[in-house]
């Protein structure tokens, strides 16, 4: 495309304009993994589809990961990711019941112990966020939500 507009003879700007238009990803694609640094602090971010901001009240979700290191950041961001694309797929009204059937496969198909405890422990995460999100009673553990033990159980 770009190639087309400098053939056009378009100017440079505009040339530059349009490499970084295509550039640019989608709505739903994160460039960032979920992780976005301020300051000297880590965030995980998930930029909310526009269709869906009014539903929401807001543009993005955001959450301090209390860290100014990367790696920690990159191992604390997943339950915080996975939630919220999932409270975004339950807005859209599109099924989120596979889930426990996914990570029951990859369970089954983990090759080495090491793959095994890792894919238990982002179930026990996924089940986790499962009860936060619906946890009825502040101070209630995320385990005594009847959804996050159904799909612990199933997964």
């Amino acid at each position: 495309m770009a190639e087309i507009a400098a053939e056009r003879g378009l100017g440079t700007i505009i040339y530059e304009q349009l490499d970084r238009y295509l550039a640019l990803p989608d709505e739903d694609f994160d460039a960032t993994g979920g992780l976005q640094q301020r300051r000297r602090r880590w965030y995980a971010v998930v930029e909310i589809p526009m269709a869906l901001r009014p539903h929401f009240g807001k543009p993005r979700f955001v959450k301090s990961l209390e860290t100014d290191s990367h790696a920690v950041a990159q191992r604390r961001v997943g339950p915080f990711v996975v939630a919220w694309k999932k409270e975004i797929a339950t807005a859209r009204n599109e099924p989120v019941d596979d889930d426990a059937a996914f990570w029951r496969r990859a369970l089954r198909n983990a090759k080495t112990e090491e793959q095994r405890q890792s894919i238990l422990m982002q179930i026990d995460y996924a089940a986790w966020d499962i009860g936060a999100i619906n946890v009825e009673n502040i101070g209630d553990p995320p385990s005594s939500d009847p959804e996050a033990r159904r799909f612990y159980a199933s997964a």
